[in-house]
């Protein structure tokens, strides 16, 4: 079972980057969140830490800082140094001969 947080951090990546409370609240209920957790503020206190509030009702999201684990995986590497043009990338492969 997936906690509030998580449904939470989902709705939050739908959401564009100013969006209204009432939008981000339909979309989180899509995910499982209850009127309880939209009542007792839980969900203020998350935009808060995620968010800039613009208006009563408007909220931007703040800028992230992008870790180098999120964009650099083996695929990315390897054509990285395929492209410098200075390294030549070879994978072990086996060959089957008849007997």
């Amino acid at each position: 079972m997936e906690t509030q947080t998580q449904n939470l951090t989902r709705a939050f990546d739908k959401m564009p980057n100013e969006f209204s409370s009432n939008k981000f609240i339909t979309i989180a209920k899509k995910y499982g969140i209850s009127d309880y957790e939209v009542i007792n503020g839980h969900i203020v206190r998350f935009l808060k830490e995620r968010c800039n509030r613009r208006g009563k009702r408007t909220w931007i999201k703040k800028p992230t800082s992008i870790s180098i684990e999120s964009f650099l995986n083996e695929h990315s590497c390897i054509n990285f140094l395929k492209s410098t043009g200075k390294y030549k990338i070879q994978t072990l492969t086996q060959t089957w001969t008849e007997i």
